[in-house]
């Protein structure tokens, strides 16, 4: 049996936040900055309910009243944690739900993850490959472009 990276008052958390609602919530990773607190205020005044996932315990919008506040594993340390945290993540939800990345970094580790969680979470990015060759397109302009 492999480690579970939720732990049950993490899930008992979910549950309770989506209970009620057979609708899906969204997803917004990196909600440290002022775009991250945005998205979860715009959503939630949609009527979505949101889970704010940051690797920091200080990040601004894990004190937003318009979310669930989730600390994750951090998405680039230790991407494969984060994959198998979306994952454990992903079966208490209704499929599919949309997350949101607010930094590329994020949705880079995002893309990589999604192939394995059957199509239960919904990123609007393309897959991992393609993502890489966009986002080393875009350092490479920038690059050439300060020299």
């Amino acid at each position: 049996m492999s480690e579970k990276i939720i732990d049950r008052e993490t899930r008992s958390r979910v549950e309770r936040y989506l209970e009620g609602s057979s609708a899906p919530p969204a997803i917004v990773l990196e909600v440290g900055w002022v775009n991250g607190l945005g998205a979860i205020q715009t959503l939630a005044r949609a009527g979505v309910r949101v889970l704010a996932l940051d690797h920091r315990p200080f990040a601004i919008g894990l004190r937003s009243r318009y979310c669930l506040p989730l600390v994750c594993p951090d998405p680039y340390a230790h991407e494969q944690r984060f994959g198998a945290f979306l994952s454990e993540l992903s079966e208490l939800l209704p499929a599919p739900t949309p997350i949101f990345a607010t930094h590329d970094d994020g949705l880079a580790s995002i893309a990589r993850a999604l192939s394995g969680l059957g199509g239960k979470l919904l990123c609007p990015a393309p897959d991992a490959a393609k993502l890489d060759v966009l986002q080393q397109d875009r350092k490479s302009t920038r690059l050439n472009s300060s020299h």
